[in-house]
């Protein structure tokens, strides 16, 4: 079916709009479903559809259109990205023989609350020694916690935790580690920051990465479309 003249017209518009919305839909869905992380290399795949579908031809349109194009489509990947990683929990789990632990800590991000880290520990009778510390660091803080740390039990597991009171950690992106027996279990968090400035430390690195990354395959895209094209004008001079 033949393209809408109004859309040829304004091509590289609408590619960016489908482009954007693409992207930052996926941004989304592969936070939640890591195991498709790869599905966002289609972004660039897209655009190349997109520009021949709609009409953007020539090489220098597309090399200037999609620089554009793919600049903004990593930003707003970056961006989804990071919104889900600081507003969802990130626990941590492994197993030492029979032991499995869990570390975590709520909220996992926020401008100043109370956080509570726990560490979870299933079949916990099988630990030789009840020996808990707590170490939490930021790239300009650091504190040990043992004696403050306190536990319950419920059938065969045991729930150690620590709750940090509102205000008492300085702004900062954290990880913790929680040391038991001989054992110790890291986990990220917690981003002690509001979002925009977690958004403003984190999405310019990805945002290149995934800019250098989307180039490179919409370059091998354009170029391998235009010898297609030249071998088949060529083809049909003959």
């Amino acid at each position: 079916m033949p393209v809408n003249a109004n859309i040829r017209k304004y091509n590289s518009v609408f590619i960016l709009i489908i482009t954007a919305l693409l992207a930052y839909g996926l941004g989304y869905f592969v936070s939640y479903f890591e195991s498709l992380f790869l599905l966002v290399f289609l972004v660039p795949i897209v655009i190349l559809i997109l520009m021949h579908y709609l009409g953007l031809y020539g090489l220098k349109k597309r090399l200037i259109y999609g620089v554009v194009i793919v600049f903004i489509a990593a930003l707003l990947i970056s961006s989804a990205e990071s919104q889900v990683y600081y507003s969802t929990d990130h626990p941590v789990s492994a197993s030492y023989g029979s032991i499995t632990a869990t570390a975590n800590v709520r909220p996992f991000s926020g401008n100043f609350p109370a956080y509570n880290f726990s560490l979870a520990l299933d079949n916990y009778k099988d630990l030789k020694t009840l020996n808990f510390s707590l170490h939490i660091a930021s790239s300009a803080y650091s504190a040990n916690i043992t004696t403050q740390l306190k536990n319950y039990t419920s059938g065969n597991q045991m729930i150690v935790y620590y709750v940090a009171p509102s205000g008492s950690l300085p702004l900062g992106i954290y990880n913790y580690t929680f040391t038991f027996a001989n054992y110790s279990l890291t986990a990220p968090g917690p981003i002690n920051a509001p979002l925009n400035t977690w958004l403003a430390d984190s999405v310019l690195f990805a945002t290149i990465l995934y800019f250098i990354y989307y180039e490179i395959i919409l370059l091998a895209g354009i170029f391998l479309m235009r010898s297609i094209e030249h071998s088949r004008s060529y083809r049909n001079k003959k």
